[in-house]
């Protein structure tokens, strides 16, 4: 564009755009986004790699998972372009392929690749504060830290959310994007399957999830320990069986029932093993005065 020649064996890694910024059509495969560190930008993210393939975008969070491997996230942009929806633990095929074309982009330039941090602490890590956009170059104000609400049933409210017991139901009035609540068990559970028993009368959103925590995992709740449930918003009360499978001994479980504010009330909840057995039935019996 500036009629400017390249220099001897100058290599381009990209394609120029000189064609979208004249208003012509430009043709493209995949896009490369490539950020090995943690820089100001107002969309949190920790050091990471994406490519875009027609509709699709993989996001490599790199050493981000369990045990220092890397974490993956996935999207559909043309049905989802706000990356809301993440489908990384239900189309792993389509992770490993979209994964197959970062690691030749990377190994094909030579790229530079972080390490993992070995004083990196996994248990303050959130995954809830991905993504969440701060203005540009504004100076973060040091946030206090939150005070732990007390527990409602064995139940810890988290993040957008208050606990109440009312008519022998656990209620969880959401105020923003992100409740979600942890129960610890008492004693861990083996390693195997379980399915958890839920039934759920809400006025929120339609989209629920399932976390559990595993003995020795960082972060404590990731994307691959997690279930997607969609929840039946008329404020009459449905029931759920939400069935996941632990590798490790299961010591948490994190119900995530909405993502939007409103009002969700949990009248029965139990945890069964494999063999149909109660594992934990949590207890939403109000005190009478």
């Amino acid at each position: 564009m500036l009629d400017l020649d390249p220099q001897p064996d100058q290599f381009f890694d990209g394609i120029s755009i000189t064609p979208t910024l004249r208003g012509e059509s430009q043709q493209r495969d995949e896009i490369y986004t490539y950020f090995p560190h943690s820089p100001r930008i107002p969309d949190w993210l920790p050091p990471a790699v994406s490519v875009v393939k027609g509709d699709w975008k993989l996001i490599r969070l790199f050493h981000n998972g369990d045990n220092g491997d890397h974490r993956w996230k996935l999207f559909n942009l043309r049905q989802d372009i706000g990356e809301q929806n993440d489908l990384a633990s239900s189309q792993p095929e389509r992770v490993k392929a979209l994964d197959e074309l970062i690691e030749k982009y990377l190994v094909d330039r030579g790229a530079v690749l972080p390490t993992a941090n070995p004083n990196f602490d996994h248990t303050k890590y959130d995954v809830a504060n991905e993504g969440k956009a701060e203005p540009h170059g504004k100076k973060r104000k040091k946030k206090r830290a939150k005070k732990s609400s007390p527990p409602v049933a064995s139940w810890v409210a988290n993040h957008d959310c208050d606990l109440t017991l009312k008519n022998n139901a656990l209620v969880v009035t959401s105020t923003g994007g992100d409740p979600y609540l942890i129960s610890r068990l008492e004693n861990k559970g083996p390693a195997g399957k379980y399915k958890l028993l839920i039934t759920i009368s809400s006025n929120s959103s339609t989209e629920g999830e399932v976390f559990w925590e595993e003995k020795n995992s960082r972060p404590r709740f990731a994307e691959n320990r997690k279930v997607d449930f969609e929840v039946t918003c008329d404020g009459k009360p449905h029931r759920y069986e939400i069935e996941f499978e632990t590798k490790q001994a299961l010591v948490s479980v994190r119900i995530d029932p909405s993502t939007e504010p409103g009002t969700i009330s949990i009248s029965e909840l139990e945890l069964q093993n494999e063999n149909g057995e109660t594992v934990k039935q949590w207890d939403f019996k109000t005190q009478k005065k």
